[in-house]
């Protein structure tokens, strides 16, 4: 999770850790929701969520792997959530495809625009998908 502010140009990141594991998938959402829910209320105030949009490429063994496993129907739940919990919170939500803001560009490239933009080496692929989308959005990208 990465919070910016237009204004300040501060920025705030965070990984969202996990007490316990669970194979229940609704235990799983309550956790992540109310950890997600807590980042926010800890968080200054928040007008815009993006989030990458769940996507399926057939072309990508990783995807492919992710949906027969049931990964990707767990992510749109948790994308699901998380919208939910945002709208709950009052912060409008907008999607952003990958391809819309990274093409195929491979991890090494994300962290080497987000390290040219903001000035900071971030090693976890999340939090630098998570930069790069406020990249995409603050060099005016469409969501």
């Amino acid at each position: 999770m990465a919070v910016f502010d237009m204004k300040t140009t501060k920025l705030k990141t965070d990984l969202i850790h996990f007490k316990k594991k669970t194979n229940n998938i609704p235990e799983r959402l309550h956790d992540y929701t109310a950890v997600l829910n807590e980042l926010i209320l800890d968080s200054p105030r928040i007008d815009l969520a993006i989030i990458e949009s769940v996507s399926f490429w057939d072309g990508s063994l990783k995807s492919r792997t992710a949906a027969a496993g049931g990964g990707l129907m767990l992510l749109s739940y948790l994308v699901g959530a998380y919208c939910h919990v945002f709208q709950l919170n009052g912060i409008n939500v907008r999607f952003v495809a990958p391809s819309q803001w990274k093409g195929q560009l491979p991890d090494e490239v994300v962290k080497a625009r987000v390290f040219s933009f903001f000035g900071i080496d971030i090693e976890s692929p999340h939090i630098n998908s998570a930069l790069g989308i406020i990249r995409y959005f603050v060099k005016g990208g469409k969501v």
